[in-house]
């Protein structure tokens, strides 16, 4: 038998509904401060809106990203600063080999790879 939750009523399968801090243990600024540590010294971040994005940027100011969800369900960092303002970079989530992060390690698996996406797009 499936692990899927039935609607007691009619057998239907009950509509995925877990409990906040369940399924998400961490929010988009969480990946967006670590990516920073990531890319060292010269970086700093800062919480969106509830967590829900993250700013990522030079302590230069000579970039800034906002790292959020797209309208697709892709994980983007979208430039926020400069001349090409509001370029946007898909991160390959379908490399990571974790799903959402639930320790500090897949956190920071999550964070290299947005690190790395952001070293790739600026050829840094």
């Amino acid at each position: 038998m499936d692990n899927i939750a039935q609607n007691p009523t009619d057998g239907t399968p009950a509509p995925h509904d877990p409990a906040p801090g369940r399924e998400y243990k961490y929010v988009l600024s969480d990946y967006a401060r670590d990516t920073a540590r990531v890319l060292g010294p010269d970086w700093g971040s800062e919480s969106g809106f509830l967590g829900a994005t993250g700013q990522i940027f030079t302590l230069d100011g000579s970039l800034s990203l906002v790292l959020c969800m797209d309208g697709e369900d892709d994980l983007t960092l979208r430039q926020t600063s400069g001349p090409d303002y509001s370029v946007e970079h898909t991160v390959p989530t379908w490399e990571s080999a974790y799903a959402p992060p639930t320790d500090e390690a897949e956190l920071r698996h999550w964070a290299e790879l947005i690190a790395d996406t952001i070293r790739d797009a600026y050829n840094l």
